[in-house]
């Protein structure tokens, strides 16, 4: 978590993570009004050296910023409903050669690449300001990791961690990963990095999806898929994706949880002939597909446990600890 005193640091992050970017990258930016995307934007395109000047897009919904070292194509999804929507902008055809980022593009535009990198901007009542950057996928972890240190003024540094990574201060969540103000009471996130059998990490992931935490089970799924580095690490991707369209969908965010729906069950398919630990492919498969058409024709909010599926054929038995 970065924090950032004023739009001066705001842009100066922008242009920091400038230096990181790579033809064909797309970056999120969720956060309230006023909490600087826009500005942030701003500052990539300073650091790209793009012509002309960088300003919210909302009314003409995408401009495209060229004459610098990438162009960047910059997207307000903010009057965008749907995925539907986003694919009329046909972003997919400049997005391999570009730099993509959308402001308000939650649940909306993580199909689009396979790997893509969300910035989370909050704005606090004092009017203090906040920056997580949450990398899904590809190099985007390791980049970060390399740049993140060099960011030395004292208003972008990154908060202090316990042993489990966690920022000490980040801000808690509540049971679906939704962000409380500080000081509240939120649920405890899973700790980052933990090694668990196959077998492990789908029964906790399943103990998560029945007690109506989807956004929690999706953690687990994902550390099991970030460890993963042989022919399974698009099973627990496509596992990890499932989790986080429940997530969308019992938020009440139906395009996102479709989207995420489907892209979870084509990352599963190819493993149906010869499900791997007892894991339900066609099942799996035919409860995001049904979960997905349901949101599509009538979205509405779901509620967790119920909606939760199972992720093996049979219940899974306790782990043998001998």
């Amino acid at each position: 978590m970065i924090e950032l005193l004023t739009a001066a640091d705001t842009r100066e992050l922008g242009r920091r993570l400038s230096s990181l970017l790579q033809p064909g990258d797309l970056i999120v930016l969720t956060g309230p009004l006023g909490a600087g995307k826009t500005v942030l934007v701003q500052g990539i395109g300073i650091g790209l050296g793009v012509a002309g000047p960088v300003v919210s897009p909302t009314f003409v919904i995408a401009r495209v910023h060229r004459g610098g070292r990438l162009p960047l194509v910059h997207v307000d999804a903010y009057r965008l409903g749907s995925v539907a929507e986003v694919d009329d902008l046909d972003l997919d055809a400049t997005l391999a050669e570009s730099v993509t980022v959308v402001e308000w593009g939650g649940g909306l535009v993580e199909q689009l690449a396979e790997a893509y990198l969300e910035i989370r901007l909050e704005r606090a009542e004092d009017d203090r300001r906040t920056a997580e950057l949450v990398p899904a996928g590809g190099s985007w972890p390791e980049r970060l990791e390399a740049a993140l240190p060099r960011v030395d003024p004292p208003a972008l540094v990154d908060r202090d961690r316990d042993q489990a990574g966690r920022a000490r201060n980040a801000r808690p969540r509540d049971a679906l990963g939704r962000p409380l103000p500080y000081g509240a009471a939120g649920v405890q996130r899973q700790p980052e990095g933990i090694q668990r059998s196959p077998h492990g990490a789908l029964m906790e992931a399943q103990r998560l999806l029945d007690a109506g935490m989807p956004f929690h089970a999706h953690e687990v799924l994902e550390d099991a898929w970030k460890a993963t580095d042989g022919p399974e690490r698009a099973l627990w991707r496509g596992l990890a994706q499932l989790a986080v369209g429940l997530t969308h969908a019992v938020r009440g965010n139906a395009a996102g949880a479709v989207a995420l729906l489907r892209r979870g069950t084509d990352n599963i398919e190819p493993y149906g002939p010869t499900p791997p630990h007892g894991i339900d492919i066609t099942g799996l498969a035919a409860w995001a597909r049904s979960l997905a058409e349901e949101l599509d024709s009538h979205p509405g909010t779901l509620r967790g446990a119920a909606s939760a599926p199972r992720l093996c054929g049979t219940p899974l038995p306790p782990p043998d600890r001998t």
